[in-house]
């Protein structure tokens, strides 16, 4: 019996000691995998910040393969080409390849050489690879966030929203309500301005902002009773995170596409599986929302870049575009005007070149144009206009391409609006989702079934995708809207020009003509003499701008525009001459 015993006792220890090994093993072999990611994301983190290296490149017809190894010897790392993924795509490793746009950092050098050909790359675990643009966003990658601080932040201010414009719940983790908008709740029918598809939607929202509906019944009510509001909880802040980031450009989901990447809600975590770039994206919103929450950073529309965006790039360009300059071009091709203000204004542009082709756009068309004391912007417009083209900013660079791309080309900026009545937040008629729509010129989702979108985070923070130019024009908006602001808006400033028309009956002709051609534009306190064949006339900049159309065109049958000129407004251009003193309007 005591050697049974002793048997037993032996076996339970061997079995014992079995186990311990297998859980040491089991430790190790975590903690090795723990060490591995580490290893991995570090790696990665110095790719990344190898990548803010400026280089200069200018390549003319060098196969891909030779330009990526210049940029790999620059790095001092290996770039995986991947050849059959390229295959896949009808892209040739030895393809030539064109790239002038000077000294730029190497992240952008690959952007710039990569998405013409519908190329993009990845630095996961550390390895730069480069595949085809749809191969990579076929791989996806699960990243979590901590939203803890972001929760706590964006909750109290969250309920700063008016009583019928907060989420509500009616029983344990049961949604009725989802985020609508102006006109309608996103289940209950009728659409609204802030509206999330539903199809996107798992729990309920923050910022409950369906006015017309919004229920699952499909009631018009609209109204939310105070007994019906219980206290948020960061889990719905979460939702309302989930919601937001699922909407954003350039990314497909399983439960909107059908099929993509998830985002799912922890307790003070967001899990968000999608491809490579698009986690940058989401990492900026997050992190500028939370910066915004906290104060530290001011304005009143901060645009959501990655981290190391040549920002400042960008504002060298916006500042270049808003100068007045004379463009008087005549005869010329699109590819030496675009050379010539490139080496005038001092910024970097570049043609679109495959998406003018798709299109049978030549950029060899001819221009010609004569502007006078207009923003370079708008006369980069005027010039591109006629050949269906037009241009964004992005990475630093003046984009040239069609029109269909400018205009699915959205980017995404958090609007201050601290200082907009908050009737405007819940009025369904007149309030700040229908004035969206109705005072901007981009396509939303709402109206169009594409284009962008609005979500309101809270009292104080809107969050928009759209075009750069309807960016602009919400900015500008905003302001127009701020209580805030103890200075009431003064009276546009009126200039006197003089503009020299074909013969004295024309310019009679247009002294009854241009205050009804020009229309609201055209300022009451302005004036409008003739003396001659020349027009004095007293008014806005904006109004001056259309009248300098209006008489270059009528002048244009009978005199020839001169030779080709570009430069800051320095002198007296063509028919318009500097502003007199009012004392010389007599005839």
């Amino acid at each position: 019996m005591r050697s049974i015993t002793c048997l037993t006792f032996i076996a339970c220890q061997l079995v014992l000691g079995v186990c311990r090994a297998e859980e040491t093993t089991a430790n190790m072999a975590n903690r090795t995998l723990a060490d591995i990611r580490k290893r991995a994301h570090e790696q990665e983190h110095q790719v990344l910040k190898s990548l803010s290296r400026r280089i200069t490149l200018d390549v003319k017809d060098e196969p891909l393969v030779d330009v990526i190894r210049r940029i790999s010897r620059h790095l001092d790392r290996d770039i995986l080409l991947h050849s059959e993924s390229l295959a896949d795509a009808g892209i040739d490793a030895d393809q030539s390849v064109d790239l002038h746009l000077g000294e730029l950092t190497t992240w952008q050098a690959l952007h710039f050489l990569l998405e013409p050909l519908a190329l993009s790359w990845t630095a996961k675990d550390g390895v730069i690879e480069v595949s085809s643009r749809d191969k990579i966003e076929e791989t996806r990658i699960t990243r979590v966030y901590d939203v803890r601080r972001l929760s706590g932040l964006l909750d109290p201010i969250s309920k700063e929203l008016p009583w019928r414009n907060r989420a509500r719940h009616r029983g344990v983790g049961n949604p009725v309500a989802e985020m609508g908008g102006f006109g309608g709740g996103a289940i209950g029918g009728g659409g609204g301005m802030f509206n999330i598809p539903s199809a996107a939607i798992h729990f309920i929202t923050l910022a409950q902002v369906g006015m017309g509906g919004g229920v699952t019944n499909g009631a018009n009510s609209g109204i939310y009773g105070v007994e019906d509001i219980v206290p948020m909880s960061p889990r719905s802040v979460e939702s309302l995170l989930a919601k937001v980031i699922s909407q954003f450009p350039g990314m497909k989901w399983e439960d909107i596409d059908g099929e993509g990447g998830t985002v799912e809600t922890s307790p003070g975590f967001l899990i968000v599986t999608q491809h490579y770039h698009a986690q940058f994206v989401i990492e900026a919103f997050l992190k500028t929302l939370e910066q915004s929450l906290e104060g530290s950073v001011a304005g009143q529309s901060i645009p959501i870049h990655r981290s190391g965006y040549p920002i400042e790039d960008d504002n060298s360009i916006f500042a270049a575009l808003s100068r007045r300059q004379v463009l008087e071009i005549d005869h010329s091709d699109l590819n030496s005007v675009l050379e010539m203000i490139t080496q005038e204004a001092g910024i970097r542009i570049r043609l679109d070149r495959p998406a003018l082709a798709n299109e049978g756009i030549s950029a060899d068309q001819e221009v010609n144009i004569m502007l006078n004391d207009l923003p370079l912007g708008i006369g980069l417009s005027k010039i591109l206009d006629p050949l269906r083209l037009a241009y964004f900013v992005e990475e630093g660079v003046v984009v040239i391409s069609t029109k269909d791309v400018a205009v699915n080309h959205l980017t995404l900026r958090l609007h201050d609006i601290s200082n907009i009545p908050p009737a405007l937040l819940v009025d369904s008629e007149k309030g700040l989702g229908a004035i969206l729509i109705h005072s901007t010129t981009g396509r939303w989702y709402e109206t169009s079934g594409e284009g962008g979108f609005a979500a309101l985070l809270s009292s104080k923070h809107l969050l928009v995708s759209q075009t750069q130019d309807v960016q602009t024009e919400i900015e500008l908006l905003v302001r127009s809207l701020n209580v805030g602001d103890q200075n009431p808006p003064s009276e546009p400033e009126l200039s006197l020009r003089v503009y020299t028309t074909a013969d004295m009956q024309t310019a009679d002709d247009l002294v009854d003509l241009l205050p009804r051609i020009i229309g609201n534009t055209w300022s009451g306190n302005g004036e409008i003499h003739r003396t001659g064949r020349s027009l004095l006339i007293k008014q806005t900049t904006l109004a001056h701008e259309k009248i300098h159309t209006i008489i270059q065109t009528l002048n244009r049958s009978q005199e020839r525009t001169p030779a080709s000129r570009f430069g800051p407004v320095t002198a007296p251009a063509a028919v318009v001459r500097p502003p007199v003193p009012p004392s010389a309007s007599g005839e």
